[in-house]
């Protein structure tokens, strides 16, 4: 859970001054598009934070809609090293 708050803290921040550099460039100076920016980029910045920390645990459609569960896929793939071994 630290791991998470001082990674979303991370991404959050970085997201935000990227953002608000952003939209103070687009809205050609005004200070108003940089604290939006700020605002919008922390948002995105956070999101993405959590979703790629907990980007593991989520479902694989791709492997089930191949008639693959996930807890098969490490069989498969020991087999496919013993058959290439």
């Amino acid at each position: 859970m630290i791991r998470l708050l001082f990674f979303g803290a991370i991404a959050t921040l970085l997201g935000a001054i990227i953002g608000a550099i952003g939209v103070f460039i687009l809205t050609e100076g005004l200070p108003e598009g940089a604290i939006m920016g700020g605002l919008l980029g922390g948002s995105v910045g956070m999101l993405i934070a959590a979703r790629r920390r907990y980007g593991g645990t989520t479902p694989s459609y791709e492997f089930e809609t191949a008639g693959i569960h996930d807890d098969n896929l490490i069989t498969i793939a020991r087999r496919n090293l013993a058959r290439g071994a």
